[in-house]
């Protein structure tokens, strides 16, 4: 994270005039719906609506917690606790299907260093209440080496899966090839199916399948799926860590919230003006053959949202205290220092 933060600055320094305009307030671009006030939920990294209970969302915490998720109501008030047996390590995100299923996906690699991710999968309970449940898990295999990732999306007319990595300059859209289904008995190897925007936190489809909608720290893009041939993008309200997205009490806005104790969660319409000039990337989708063409005013957006990003990660730097991932990847760059040290001391001698 202290190396994407230092790249991130140096965008900032270098397009200083596209980020002149960073999220504004919640009054401008939406309403504070509730706030996460419960002592289990420090980090709350993920979001999902629930299909089968009205006015209630899932959300998990980030790495450090055990394998566990939250049923949270419009009030903010935790309904139900659910825990599963399975070994969290890096929990990033949450998803859920019209198969009755919650997906809770192992994605997160901030040092790039897992052969493998994995999506743990349970059913929703048809009563909201404290339990523990059963869960089967699923090992995914990026076809070009390890990313770190924060977004799961669950296709509503198939339920099939996508990751969507959190990368810069321009992260990637990966799925299972169309038709396929996730096995146990093996390491299921993703594909690429195209470009995503740079620093992607969350994302979630509309119910009707149609749009792709994903979230930066400071924005929302929404893209006609498949082929991404309409785009749309908007200001989301500024947030500590702007993290999780998911679909509002209506299928026409959404909910989005950041990590930190007491988390106040805002509804966003979803963006309704169209322009040719919204699109960060060059998607391609492998199941349509389709791919959107890159304008000059398209990748002038590219790099107005990537400075946008970069100004709301070194905002961070010096407005927030450092977070747990900050101090993890610390630590490690100075365990791989003194071994370095250790190393290069043992060949002297």
């Amino acid at each position: 994270m202290r190396r994407l933060a230092a790249g991130a600055a140096a965008l900032v320094l270098s397009v200083p005039v596209l980020v002149a305009t960073p999220a504004v307030a919640d009054d401008e671009t939406g309403k504070k719906l509730f706030t996460i006030d419960d002592e289990r939920i420090t980090e709350s990294s993920g979001l999902a609506r629930s299909y089968n209970h009205k006015g209630v969302w899932w959300t998990i915490n980030d790495s450090g917690d055990s394998a566990r998720l939250f049923a949270v109501n419009a009030e903010g008030k935790v309904e139900a606790e659910l825990t599963y047996g399975a070994d969290a390590r890096d929990v990033e995100a949450i998803g859920t299907g019209t198969d009755g299923k919650i997906y809770i996906a192992d994605i997160g690699d901030n040092v790039r260093d897992q052969e493998k991710v994995r999506i743990n999968v349970v059913n929703e309970p048809e009563r909201l209440e404290d339990q523990r449940v059963k869960y089967r898990q699923y090992d995914f295999a990026y076809p070009d080496g390890p990313h770190n990732a924060e977004a799961l999306l669950v296709e509503p007319k198939t339920n099939r899966l996508f990751i969507v990595t959190k990368e810069v300059p321009k992260g990637g859209i990966y799925s299972l090839p169309k038709g396929q289904e996730p096995s146990r008995d093996k390491v299921n190897k993703l594909t690429r199916l195209g470009d995503a925007p740079a620093i992607v936190t969350d994302g979630t489809f509309t119910p009707d399948g149609k749009w792709m909608l994903l979230r930066d720290p400071v924005t929302i893009v929404a893209w006609s799926w498949p082929g991404a041939k309409v785009r749309r993008s908007g200001a989301l309200p500024l947030q500590p860590t702007g993290e999780s997205l998911a679909m509002g009490p209506d299928d026409t806005s959404v909910l989005v919230g950041s990590e930190g104790k007491a988390s106040a969660v805002y509804q966003v319409p979803i963006p309704t003006k169209s322009s040719g000039t919204t699109t960060t990337t060059k998607p391609k989708t492998q199941d349509t053959g389709n791919t959107v063409g890159d304008t000059k005013q398209s990748h002038t957006m590219r790099w107005t949202l990537l400075g946008a990003g970069g100004f709301a990660l070194l905002m961070a730097m010096f407005t927030f205290p450092k977070g747990r991932r900050e101090r993890e990847d610390e630590r490690w760059e100075h365990q791989r220092t003194r071994s370095s040290d250790v190393h290069r001391t043992r060949s002297a001698t």
